[in-house]
């Protein structure tokens, strides 16, 4: 089984991306990959009693480096007081569907039923970067090294059906969920190519930036910047800030 660090190793120096890759994958996931809400989206009306909250950090991962931070993982309630959860040291923990999915140190991807540590299940390997969440579906990303290439697959989890969005891309990241809840927007690049954002769907995988240049032969004045910021939806396009400030924009939605 190959471990965080083994994984994020290969991943990140195959890629050829900057040494701000995992600052990406945490601002533009806003910390946890949640979507914004859309009009009319079926977020449930009650309110939780409690909440899973970060409770200590017990390694704190270099800037720029390989790695990932490794927190424990509380329960606040509304009166504000914490409990400890009893779940594992974790590279990130989410709530959804009333469950909790828990990345491991050595990417193993749990289901915990109910957030409860005796009621334990794994859904996946080889899982890189943190889990994203939506009122309906959750999504993640394995890494699949075969025999001639290695790909970074997308699923997507929903109604208790995990399904492959895409496997494309050799690298993938920093995914957030658009405001209908089930559309993915990523970081990620081809196998020889730069990262830019893609739009994950139903229909398949939609290269909005950075979509022609390859590693080596681009003109940088050509390149779009990657996000460092938390991605913005406003109707059809998504906007997010570069390491210079300046905004960019894209169309997400298809049609």
């Amino acid at each position: 089984m190959n471990t965080q660090e083994d994984v994020n190793e290969v991943h990140s120096a195959s890629m050829r991306w900057s040494s701000k890759w995992w600052l990406v994958i945490a601002l533009s996931s806003g910390g946890s990959g949640c979507a914004p809400t859309e009009p009319g989206s079926s977020a449930s009306s009650l309110e939780a009693t409690r909440r899973l909250v970060p409770s200590a950090v017990v390694f704190a991962a270099p800037e720029g480096g390989d790695g990932a931070t490794r927190r424990t993982y509380a329960w606040e309630h509304a009166d504000g007081t914490r409990e400890p959860s009893g779940l594992p040291i974790a590279i990130d923990a989410q709530e959804h569907g009333g469950d909790v999915y828990l990345v491991t140190p050595d990417a193993r991807l749990l289901r915990f039923v109910e957030g409860d540590p005796s009621r334990e299940e794994l859904v996946a390997r080889s899982v890189i970067d943190r889990v994203a969440v939506s009122p309906r579906a959750l999504a993640y990303v394995v890494i699949d090294e075969g025999a001639q290439t290695t790909a970074s697959v997308l699923h997507r989890r929903e109604a208790g059906r995990d399904v492959v969005l895409d496997r494309t891309l050799y690298a993938l990241g920093a995914l957030t969920f658009a405001p209908d809840g089930r559309t993915l927007v990523g970081v990620g690049s081809v196998n020889g190519g730069v990262a830019g954002l893609h739009v994950f769907d139903d229909e398949g995988r939609r290269c909005l930036t950075n979509c022609d240049h390859h590693t080596g032969s681009s003109d940088p004045a050509q390149w779009t910047a990657l996000p460092t910021s938390a991605l913005r939806f406003e109707g059809d396009e998504v906007h997010w800030d570069d390491e210079n400030g300046v905004t960019h924009s894209a169309r997400w939605r298809s049609r």
